[in-house]
């Protein structure tokens, strides 16, 4: 069985930048409005009011927490159904793809 997911099925865009899929089995998708989680049934969309630009990339996941990026550099995490800005890593404003290393995100 195959669906097709898109903006018509409650995607908030087709413009999808990077898919992962967590441990627990989560499809979550990247794109030029924010990150979305889907469960195989219904879609959580996801922003920051921090957030620099609409677009999120570069997803991580670990410990149940998917990290990802915007395109100044900033990173974000989920924590329940909220995406949070990550305050305690400052970026010199430019994009610098960030890497999983074990238990932490470098950028």
């Amino acid at each position: 069985v195959h669906r097709v997911i898109n903006n018509i099925t409650d995607l908030p865009s087709n413009t999808i930048y990077q898919v992962l899929q967590d441990s627990v089995g989560f499809i979550w998708i990247a794109h030029d409005k924010g990150i979305s989680k889907y469960d195989n049934n219904s879609f959580i969309h996801f922003r920051s009011p921090s957030q620099q630009g609409t677009s999120l990339s570069n997803l991580h996941s670990f410990n149940e927490t998917v990290w990802c990026q915007d395109f100044a550099g900033n990173l974000y995490y989920t924590k329940g159904n909220t995406l949070y800005k990550e305050e305690q890593i400052k970026n010199s404003g430019l994009y610098f793809a960030s890497a999983r290393y074990k238990n932490y995100i470098v950028t």
